[in-house]
């Protein structure tokens, strides 16, 4: 009987013994696994929230793009038209801004492009509306009145500030989206520490690196 108390005591001491020791080591351990899952976490939610901010860019810049090296493209043609005093009746069509009109008024341009490539498209695509406008007055404007030569000059010198805006413009985009493209792709990519593992897991390599960085051959052969 004595031994039966005897044994008893000892397990409950033991056992609780065990269990504060468990709580102590435990519960900041459990605390601290916690909180680097949540930084993983979080850091992976920064990162696809970067991902999907830099797809949105992309799918802004490139339509904007395609539509501002087509308008550069035309722009000799047209002021050399208009300095002869010529207009045809579909040169607004010519000088249409699609995707500009669509994008320009949503507000998300300034939450989205560099700055000062933002600058230089605002200024572009104004100088190409004034040229509009000017082309419009014009053509609105029958004879060869003073009003609609003054509309004319208004949308050739227009169209050739929109011209000088252009030298600069076309390398920033393109430059941005080179960028973006780039910083997709580092995102996207596994990191080097997760390429080591998975190479060494494929290699079937069981070697244990040394704090000097050396790695000891594997044991059990």
């Amino acid at each position: 009987m004595l031994t039966d108390c005897s044994f008893w005591r000892d397990f409950l001491a033991n056992f609780l013994s065990d269990l504060l020791v468990g709580l102590i080591v435990g519960i900041p351990l459990a605390w601290w696994v916690g909180r680097q899952l949540s930084k993983s976490e979080r850091s992976q939610e920064l990162k696809d929230e970067k991902r999907s901010k830099i797809g949105k860019t992309l799918k802004y810049l490139e339509p904007l793009k395609e539509e501002t090296d087509s308008l550069i493209g035309k722009l000799p043609g047209l002021i050399q038209m208009l300095d002869k005093r010529q207009a045809r009746d579909d040169i607004e069509l010519v000088l249409s801004t699609p995707v500009w009109d669509v994008l320009e008024p949503s507000g998300e341009l300034p939450r989205l492009l560099d700055p000062q490539v933002l600058v230089h498209l605002a200024r572009f695509y104004n100088y190409v509306r004034y040229a509009r406008l000017g082309i419009d007055r014009y053509l609105s404007n029958t004879g060869h009145t003073i009003q609609a030569f003054t509309a004319l000059s208004t949308a050739s010198d227009a169209l050739a500030n929109a011209r000088s805006v252009a030298e600069n413009l076309a390398s920033r985009v393109a430059s941005q989206i080179q960028n973006l493209q780039e910083e997709l792709e580092t995102l996207s990519a596994p990191s080097r520490s997760g390429i080591n593992r998975i190479r060494r897991a494929r290699e079937g390599d069981t070697h244990t690196p040394t704090p000097d960085g050396q790695q000891t051959p594997p044991t059990g052969t």
